[in-house]
């Protein structure tokens, strides 16, 4: 009878393990997923990073152009 009982309270254990082994595989899905988002948030920002930075390196040279243009009047 106490065998039973053993094997039985086992297999609930098991049972125990195989959900929380479910559940902790899609959580860590989720988490790979979200991984995956971020990593093409941070490229799509870098790129927006470069993009910004040629721009205002572009301004800057315009705004020492005129100011040796105004300079020179």
């Amino acid at each position: 009878k106490e065998v039973a009982e053993l094997e039985k309270l086992g297999d609930e254990l098991e049972a125990e393990i195989e959900t929380r082994k479910d559940k902790y595989l899609e959580e860590i899905e989720e988490l790979e997923n979200y991984i995956c988002q971020l990593e093409e948030e941070e490229a799509d920002l870098q790129f927006q990073m470069k993009d910004q930075s040629g721009d205002y390196e572009e301004l800057l040279n315009q705004k020492m152009n005129l100011e040796i243009e105004i300079a020179a009047y």
